[in-house]
């Protein structure tokens, strides 16, 4: 999905904010909460019981948290909750100082199965996020978008979550 019309997100589901397509890139307009809000795709079956693909996003200006979900369960998603998605998130932290990955449970309940706090990247970076599910193989990559550089990886073997969307 290139994301280059509105048009775009509507095989999402937006979940505690407003999303909209701007300039051929998805961004949050609207945070009424404060809180974690994400979009998950929830268009045709077959892409949202897949078990094994890949899945990256860029990440321009980072000027706040942000994620990329994968092999989430569309029947357990708490929209309300702290950690609304089941499934496999890698995150990066507002200040470039934490990554980490993590599987959230059934109850919305965040399990981190991996973090690192040094510093990988400076604020207002542009960063290319990429997940890989294969049977019980995550594995999870942060890139420089400009340089190419792979600024942090990691690779585990999990059972928590089999199939799902992102």
């Amino acid at each position: 999905n290139t994301f280059d019309s509105a048009d775009s997100l509507a095989d999402f589901t937006q979940y505690r904010g407003t999303w909209g397509v701007v300039d051929g890139a998805v961004q949050l307009l609207s945070d009424p909460d404060g809180k974690n809000t994400y979009i998950l795709y929830t268009g045709k079956d077959e892409l949202t019981s897949l078990t094994d693909y890949v899945v990256e996003v860029d990440v321009y200006n980072t000027q706040s948290a942000a994620g990329l979900v994968a092999r989430a369960d569309l029947d357990s998603v708490h929209g309300n909750a702290q950690h609304g998605y089941c499934g496999y998130l890698s995150m990066l932290d507002v200040n470039g100082y934490t990554a980490l990955f993590r599987a959230a449970n059934a109850a919305g309940t965040a399990v981190t199965l991996f973090n690192t706090s040094h510093q990988m990247f400076r604020h207002a970076s542009d960063i290319r996020i990429t997940i890989a599910v294969r049977g019980n193989l995550v594995h999870t990559l942060y890139t420089d978008l400009h340089s190419g550089t792979a600024l942090w990886g990691w690779t585990e073997r999990d059972e928590t979550w089999a199939s799902g969307s992102f």
